[in-house]
């Protein structure tokens, strides 16, 4: 018997869920995580595109009923300071230590004007592992 192990990742994701958003304006922040699973102690690099709605670097959520849409960002830290993006400097970077797993959470943020239209909002993002 014989057995090969090679350097490699899977990623899986838990969405960031704003819920229900009653009133007229304001922020509304919420979690999400992105779980790695990889060849113990492998670096890696993760990457988020900016979502099937984007306008320019803004990541929106569109609303298909309506066509109306509501701008969202998401960060790698509890700050929103470090917007995650598939740019060099958006990028997040780690290891995935002896046992192979790292959890990343993600920190989503939502501000609305209170000029939505009622209805459900969505969007997809794109999350790339890099090994």
């Amino acid at each position: 018997m014989a057995v090969s192990i090679v350097d490699g990742c899977t990623i899986s994701t838990a969405d960031v869920a704003f819920g229900l958003v009653i009133g007229t304006a304001g922020t509304i922040q919420a979690t999400g995580a992105v779980d790695v699973q990889c060849t113990a102690d492998l670096d890696f690099v993760i990457k988020m595109d900016r979502g099937l709605n984007n306008l320019g670097r803004n990541r929106r959520m569109r609303n298909p009923t309506s066509n109306a849409y509501m701008r969202y960002e998401l960060y790698s830290d509890p700050g929103y300071t470090s917007r995650w993006t598939d740019r060099r400097n958006g990028q997040v970077s780690g290891n995935s230590g002896a046992t192979g797993y790292q959890t990343l959470p993600v920190y989503g943020e939502l501000t609305f004007d209170g000029t939505a239209v009622s209805g459900r909002y969505e969007d997809t993002v794109t999350v790339t592992i890099e090994f």
